[in-house]
């Protein structure tokens, strides 16, 4: 549940969220302490940043840039925080690395990705209260993607909002076949005015695929894939409002 918080963060910048041009960032990271763990780094850039709303708690995330390599980062990141956050911990592998740094006035998680070029590196760094962290690793009681149809008796996994992007995501499951529930999204978005933009992909039931539906400024990406459970399928949500600049 901790790290699938911020891969759905990463999912709602990926799925058309778009980043800001690139520029420099001048981030500093304030415990409790009030010490400035992260001095400012020029080289290190600013691709993005917005509140979020995680399983109904509140946080904040940014998305930095940095050419360098991905085990130089953490190392950096290691160091930065090894005085002032003895509980802090990090690991990483050759593609991807993470970090949780507990204070008593925030929790911070942190997950580097290495981009594919030799010194290119991405991290995101999802920032919340205690009492925010903790809720966040809560399952919903019930859907909070109310804009869109959710499939009757499907359960609620998680749920996260970009309000800078006016973005949705949530993922449920369902005691279903995803053929079944991509069928009954397929009527139920059309009965609420939507029209579909593009066919289901995907080989057999293991894999019922992508539908994409809009109606005016509104968009909903529809996913549904089965699930390692038997007879269940999981299903991801994206709703985007577009909005005229």
């Amino acid at each position: 549940m901790k790290h699938r918080l911020i891969i759905m963060i990463i999912g709602l910048a990926i799925l058309g969220l778009g980043f800001s041009a690139w520029g420099k960032v001048y981030w500093r990271w304030r415990p409790g302490s009030k010490h400035a763990v992260f001095k400012t780094i020029p080289e290190w850039r600013e691709v993005y940043q917005s509140n979020v709303r995680i399983n109904g708690s509140r946080g904040h995330v940014d998305i930095l840039g940095c050419d360098d390599t991905l085990p130089r980062v953490m190392a950096r990141l290691k160091d930065a925080f090894a005085a002032s956050c003895p509980d802090a911990s990090f690991r990483h592998s050759d593609s991807a690395g993470w970090g949780l740094i507990p204070t008593d006035s925030m929790v911070t998680r942190i997950l580097a990705l290495n981009m594919g070029a030799p010194k290119q590196t991405v991290v995101f760094v999802l920032t919340q209260s205690p009492a925010d962290y903790e809720q966040s690793l809560q399952s919903p009681k019930t859907h909070l993607l109310n804009e869109v149809p959710f499939y009757p008796g499907s359960i609620a996994q998680s749920f996260i909002e970009d309000e800078t992007a006016a973005a949705r995501m949530e993922i449920s499951s369902a005691p279903a076949r995803p053929e079944s529930i991509l069928s009954f999204f397929n009527s139920a978005f059309a009965q609420n005015g939507y029209h579909r933009m593009q066919a289901a992909t995907g080989r057999g039931s293991a894999n019922a695929g992508i539908a994409l539906f809009q109606k005016a400024m509104s968009i909903c990406c529809v996913q549904v894939q089965a699930s390692p459970q038997a007879n269940e399928s999981v299903i991801t949500v994206l709703h985007k409002q577009l909005r005229m600049e």
